[in-house]
């Protein structure tokens, strides 16, 4: 990964743990029972959004990755079209037929269209194989989906209103609810309960 990437990140992670600030009121659930529930649920919101913003974000912001749009094939439903491109494990190129490997699979609801993360350099071979011998033709179409992946990168993830952002924001309020709620947790009795009368010489 990038240390530019790896910095974002970091930078997202102090984030999700900065203090508490003063004025912020947290409602911490009075019953044992229900904190225990509910800061368990804390800890698994923090740690899953932390691994999307991780695992998503070194995509979205990596401009060596593009999206590619996997075109439906006729009268085949969105779930048949969602479920094989989400079981697809990679391309091969039309000529030479070499492997590029599917690094990702993303989803456009509004579009209805599927995307898969490849490396630009072997999605440019892909391209130019499909439409060789015409390399302006070739140059013109790739340089097009590369514009049409940074669109959706920005639109549906980068973005003010993107997933990047919703995720940390959720990452954030786990942690201030972890900071101000969970360190009530009674701490686990660990003494031993007495024996029971007339238990001692029992086998």
């Amino acid at each position: 990964m990038p240390q530019w990437i790896r910095i974002w990140i970091v930078t997202l992670w102090f984030a999700a743990a900065a203090p508490l600030g003063a004025q912020e009121w947290i409602y911490c659930p009075a019953a044992p029972e229900e904190l225990e529930r509910q800061c368990r649920q804390a800890e698994t919101t923090l740690r899953d959004n932390q691994e999307q913003m991780a695992i998503v974000g070194e995509q979205m912001l990596n401009p060596d990755i593009i999206l590619a749009k996997v075109d439906r094939k006729p009268d085949e439903s969105v779930i048949r079209y969602k479920r094989r491109v989400m079981q697809q494990q990679g391309v091969a190129t039309p000529t030479s037929n070499r492997w590029l490997p599917v690094r990702g699979r993303y989803y456009d609801p509004n579009q209805q269209i599927m995307y898969v993360a490849l490396d630009r350099q072997a999605y440019w071979e892909y391209v130019w194989e499909t439409l060789a011998p015409d390399e302006d033709f070739a140059r013109r179409t790739f340089l097009a989906r590369e514009r049409i992946s940074q669109q959706f990168k920005q639109l549906r993830f980068t973005g003010p209103g993107g997933m990047l952002v919703q995720w940390r924001q959720a990452a954030e309020a786990a942690a201030r609810f972890r900071q101000q709620c969970c360190q009530l947790l009674p701490a686990a009795d660990t003494t031993m309960p007495p024996v029971i009368p007339g238990e001692q010489g029992r086998p």
